[in-house]
């Protein structure tokens, strides 16, 4: 009798602030900055390149100014792998990295008193897509899926700021994200990198949502 006392109060506790839970749905895109870090070939360094960013964001209000914030996403990136030129005085991206990925932050969203800044934390569940290896000198292109690991998983912070447009929300949301995992699970490119390597970057997005 006890633990169903407790489950009912459990259940009623959370269950009666989703029923009543402000919905808002809506689009974003932006643009990313990401780079490696980790294992790295001899001679050589990763400098960080542009990718973008296209998806869907919804919250869920469980209390007035706390969010379970959702956002699916497609991600592009792009990263160089540099290296020392005798010859020159700046290394020289030799090879660039562009990779695909299916994205699925859950984040818990707090808004600020002002109701207009606020803040994200939380993990991204990662699905490769795709993979590629470019050589920057030949142009020629090859396809490295296989060197990465399928499913990996990314801890994100934010911060963001939104305005109401008569109905609609514009809001403006600057990212940080970090592997929690090694997105690499093979010898890289053949250059000596083992599987010792994760990625990082900052996403600058915008987008624009509506309340239900």
């Amino acid at each position: 009798m006890r633990s169903k006392l407790i489950l009912y109060i459990i259940l009623t506790f959370f269950y009666t602030p989703l029923q009543f839970a402000q919905v808002n749905i809506g689009v974003l895109g932006g643009v990313n900055s990401s780079t490696f870090n980790g294992d790295r070939p001899s001679n050589g360094s990763y400098t960080s390149s542009y990718g973008y960013n296209l998806g869907g964001i919804i919250d869920v209000f469980i209390f007035e100014d706390i969010a379970l914030n959702l956002q699916p996403t497609y991600s592009k990136y792009s990263t160089f792998i540099s290296y020392d030129v005798d010859y020159q005085y700046e290394d020289y991206d030799s090879i660039s990295i562009k990779t695909e990925y299916a994205e699925f932050p859950i984040n818990v969203k707090i808004v600020a008193d002002n109701n207009i800044t606020y803040v994200t934390a939380g993990v991204s569940l990662t699905r490769l897509v795709d993979a590629r290896a470019k050589n920057q000198r030949s142009g020629d292109e090859i396809t490295i899926e296989e060197k990465f690991e399928s499913f990996g998983l990314k801890a994100n912070f934010g911060v963001g700021v939104k305005f109401p447009i008569g109905l609609p929300l514009i809001f403006f949301e600057l990212n940080y994200s970090q592997s929690l995992t090694n997105i690499t699970k093979d010898a890289f490119l053949d250059i000596n990198i083992d599987n010792k390597l994760k990625s990082n970057g900052l996403r600058l997005y915008t987008g624009v949502m509506i309340k239900l």
